[in-house]
């Protein structure tokens, strides 16, 4: 199910805290927003918590990939954690809280009977 929000928005980026499991999700209207939303993430987390991060798990979506945003990473000394492809079991936590999110979502949508362009 495809479905476009109000704000234009087919995608979402979720960030996961291991210690505290505080979920953090931003809408995204291409995937190519990821590494803006991920700087965004970053300054909210050491401003507001005044905390590093110091991992930063993905899986092997090409969003997350080029030499720009490793260059970043590497700089400010964030480990990049890959997990193997078609093995969502590596990122469990994250794909639980997705699969959560996008049942939510649903149930949400055909519950409140509006059409489904919304």
């Amino acid at each position: 199910m495809r479905v476009e929000s109000i704000g234009r928005s087919f995608y979402f980026a979720t960030f996961i805290d291991d210690c505290s499991r505080f979920v953090h999700v931003y809408f995204l209207r291409t995937k190519d927003e990821v590494k803006s939303v991920f700087l965004e993430f970053k300054a909210y987390i050491e401003n507001k918590l005044n905390c590093k991060i110091k991992t930063l798990r993905t899986d092997q979506g090409l969003e997350y990939v080029g030499p720009n945003f490793d260059h970043y990473l590497f700089k400010n000394g964030i480990k990049r954690e890959c997990t193997y492809a078609y093995t969502p079991q590596m990122n469990g936590i994250v794909e639980r809280e997705n699969r959560s999110l996008v049942s939510m979502a649903r149930c949400l949508l055909l519950q409140s009977g509006i059409p489904m362009k919304f």
